[in-house]
């Protein structure tokens, strides 16, 4: 399942999602931080890699933008914000990221400083997270011969009769 996870930019929050190993922002979120005010011009800057939707679930769809298209995101941005968010997401959020899998604030440290159970809350949604996930891929892995037997059929109209497939499949 992909997370959203919420970090803290000058009392402002950017929203990520970790798609297929890579780290997307939520362009709305990015734009409120760099001071722009028309979130579409910027998007459309962006090449179709480097834009996608996402559903958020309750609050609805957005835009996410890549880390790649990051980049060109804050550079339509002449504010001095657009430096300040640059160097935090550089230097702090992706570094901590791939080092660690997740940025802690300061506050989230002392929080497991202060309260053991912290952690252990941390690493058993962790887990739990990891075995969604393998139990997803066991079933798109069982799902796939159906997939790929659909697949055969419906690009073949000689290859097997529709009595053929009403026999296999009851």
């Amino acid at each position: 399942m992909d997370e959203v996870k919420i970090f803290n930019f000058e009392q402002m929050n950017v929203r990520t999602i970790e798609l297929n190993n890579e780290i997307w922002f939520v362009a709305a979120d990015v734009s409120n931080a760099l001071g722009l005010t028309n979130v579409s011009v910027s998007l459309k800057s962006l090449d179709d890699d480097e834009r996608a939707k996402f559903n958020l679930g309750r609050q609805g769809e957005a835009n996410i933008i890549s880390e790649a298209g990051l980049y060109r995101f804050i550079g339509t941005s002449r504010k001095k914000e657009a430096k300040k968010f640059t160097r935090w997401v550089t230097h702090e959020v992706l570094p901590s990221i791939r080092k660690h899998g997740a940025y802690l604030t300061d506050s989230k440290v002392e929080e497991v400083l202060a309260d053991p159970d912290t952690i252990i809350k941390l690493a058993t949604q962790v887990k739990q997270e990891r075995a969604e996930k393998l139990m997803l891929a066991q079933q798109v892995a069982e799902s796939r011969p159906k997939a790929d037997y659909y697949d055969k059929i419906m690009k073949s109209k000689s290859l097997v009769t529709i009595s053929q497939i009403a026999e296999d499949y009851g």
